[in-house]
């Protein structure tokens, strides 16, 4: 009697365990990403500045301004525990005001000020889940990251200022995940701590580094996303 039918249907058999194994794991690699967007018009405010050649010495302005912020993270990572999630992300962040302003006494036509700032970026983090095996988890992340700066001021479409830099940033964030199958969950961002060291240059010289400690837990600090667990 042949061998080679008995062989081949053992290892049919073994290539077809091994397989079912390897689906019943638990997914190691996840990829995901999320977003956060803030929309702010602010109302036309009064204010006064000091004007020395106008009666009284002051001239009043009306403005009122728009602001957008639009925020994406997307990353990649690996489970190391239950507990322990780390990876590595690159990060986009764009931002425009828009500020309309007249005077009463000065200007018939009111003046329109652009300011917009952008960046994009890479970094490392861990993630924390406090609650490993809840449908609902709630985790810590800490993370270190290098941003790209560019910025722009414009007054009614003239380009006024432009400077480009960069920022070397640790932070620690709070957020949430909540399990939707076995392959993909949802997240919540909520924002955290951040320490920053910014450095720009400008056409007629560099400035020295400003550094900022920032906590940020409000509504504009949400963030939400996707994760694809493999």
């Amino acid at each position: 009697m042949s061998l080679k039918p008995l062989t081949l249907a053992l290892l049919f058999l073994a290539a077809t365990t091994c397989l079912t194994a390897q689906m019943e794991t638990s997914p190691q690699w996840v990829a995901g990403g999320s977003f956060g967007i803030n929309v702010t018009k602010d109302p036309v405010v009064p204010y006064y500045f000091y004007t020395p050649n106008t009666p009284g010495g002051y001239t009043q302005l009306y403005d009122n301004g728009n602001s957008f912020r639009l925020q994406a993270t997307y990353y990649a990572g690996y489970t190391l525990s239950p507990h322990w999630l780390v990876g590595v992300q690159g990060r986009h962040f764009v931002q425009t005001n828009t500020l309309n302003a007249y005077a009463d006494s000065l200007l018939t036509q009111p003046v329109v000020l652009e300011f917009g700032n952008s960046s994009i970026g890479v970094g490392l983090f861990g993630r924390y889940t406090i609650n490993p095996g809840n449908k609902l988890g709630v985790f810590v992340q800490p993370g270190v990251s290098l941003d790209l700066l560019s910025d722009k001021n414009t007054l009614d479409g003239e380009e006024r200022t432009q400077r480009t830099g960069n920022t070397l940033g640790a932070n620690i964030g709070l957020g949430a995940t909540y399990e939707l199958s076995p392959r993909w969950r949802a997240t919540l961002g909520m924002g955290g701590l951040a320490y920053t060291s910014t450095s720009f240059k400008r056409l007629y010289g560099d400035r020295k580094p400003v550094q900022t400690f920032s906590t940020e837990f409000n509504l504009a600090s949400i963030r939400l996303g996707m994760e694809l667990k493999f």
